[in-house]
Parts: C-alpha cells; sequence; structure tokens
C-alpha cells in the first residue's frame, strides 16, 4: 500500500504538464490581476506618439448589440394568456395523473382565481386530493381552511397518505 501511494506520488511529480494548472494559474485565467497604472513620467518635448498595439491575430472585437425592436404589448399579452392556458392544461393533465404537487397547485389556482373562475368548492376537492397523496403544503393549507370556516375533512385523516401497504415479511 504504502509502495502504491509512493509510486502514485512520484508519477504526478515527474508529469511535466502537471504543474500548468497551479491555482495561481487558474485564478490568472479566471480574474486577471490588475496593475497599479504606469506612473507619469514627465512630459518629454517633440516626441512621436507610440503607435497602437499590433492587433492579435484571430482577434476580434465583441460586437455591440443591436438595440432591439420596440415590443408590441398586444403580442406580449397574448404570448402570456397562451403561456398560462399551456401551464393550466400541463397542471390539469399531471393532477388527474395523481401528481401530488400538480394537484395542490390547481386547487390553489381555483382557490385563488389564477386563470379560472374561482371556485372554492373545486379549489378544496383538489386540495384535499393532494393532501391524501402526502403534500405537506396541501395538509397545512386543508388545516388553515379548517380554521379559518369549517371543513368536512380533519387534517389528521388526510395527513396519512391513502398508498400505505403493510411491509411484506421476509423469509
Amino acid at each position: 500500500m504504502k509502495t502504491s501511494v509512493a509510486l502514485a506520488i512520484a508519477f504526478l511529480t515527474v508529469l511535466p504538464s502537471f504543474g500548468q494548472y497551479s491555482a495561481r494559474r487558474l485564478t490568472r485565467r479566471i480574474a486577471p490581476q490588475t496593475q497599479p497604472p504606469p506612473q507619469q513620467a514627465p512630459a518629454q518635448p517633440a516626441q512621436a506618439a507610440p503607435a497602437p498595439a499590433p492587433v492579435q491575430p484571430g482577434y476580434q472585437a465583441p460586437a455591440v448589440a443591436a438595440p432591439s425592436a420596440p415590443v408590441d404589448p398586444q403580442k406580449v399579452a397574448a404570448q402570456k394568456s397562451k403561456s398560462e392556458r399551456d401551464l393550466l392544461a400541463w397542471q390539469k393533465k399531471r393532477a388527474e395523473e395523481g401528481s401530488d404537487n400538480a394537484q395542490y397547485e390547481l386547487g390553489m389556482r381555483y382557490m385563488t382565481g389564477n386563470g379560472v373562475e374561482q371556485d372554492e368548492k373545486q379549489g378544496r376537492e383538489w386540495i384535499e386530493k393532494a393532501a391524501k397523496n402526502g403534500n405537506a403544503k396541501a395538509v397545512k393549507k386543508l388545516e388553515e381552511l379548517n380554521a379559518a370556516g369549517g371543513g368536512e375533512a380533519t387534517p389528521a385523516a388526510i395527513a396519512a397518505p391513502a398508498a400505505t401497504t403493510p411491509a411484506t415479511p421476509s423469509k
């Protein structure tokens, strides 16, 4: 074991490329080190201006982003409306398939009227389904609803997931 560790260390120190990945070199690549500005020497009379720095081959100056065209508010509203309809359809599909999170989100949509017509009865039904599937947010929301104004479902009955099965004894 000791020989394998020693062999590995010796191998790594022999590699010529191993030293090129030091922390200092990697840091320079990520955040170049800033150097203080050079001190200005006293002005000397009649000197020609220095030649511009040569351009590196293959270097291109960063492109300036063109100003975007003005946004049409009607198109934005139509796109947002379409996105909301698609999201609602997706949530309904997932809720019907049994996703507890989608059931909770759909129930909250019906409770608040976000994207759908407000219907507290249907919202409560979806939240109860989510709570029966074990969604903690749904259980908490049902407790709040029951505390605010009488509800049929008790939090203790809903908190236990419906899909619990007894463990099979091992032989």
